[in-house]
């Protein structure tokens, strides 16, 4: 959980950096597009991780983690693959 917590916190300050630095929302608002690519993926996956229907038995564990890695992956994919650079805020104007 604290590695979570330590992306979205560097993500933030490296938004904040570029926007002292170029004043730029537009760079601001890729930054922080950027930070959720790396944060939201991976706060899906400890939640699935932390889940308390993986504990019912060696089973379930095992299905809810794989649905949860699925969940991981499709956003992942949608963030960063085909498109996905092309949907962030620099890039659309936005």
């Amino acid at each position: 959980m604290a590695r979570g917590r330590y992306r979205v916190l560097v993500g933030l300050v490296i938004v904040a950096l570029v926007l002292l630095a170029t004043g730029d929302l537009l760079l601001m608002a890729s930054a922080l597009y950027g930070a959720a690519v790396v944060a939201v993926p991976g706060a899906l996956m400890a939640r699935g991780a932390t889940s308390r229907l993986g504990t019912i038995s060696p089973l379930t564990s095992t299905v809810n983690i794989m649905g949860w890695a699925m969940v991981k992956i499709v956003v992942s994919g949608r963030h960063a693959g085909p498109g996905g650079s092309a949907s962030s805020p620099a890039c659309t104007g936005r």
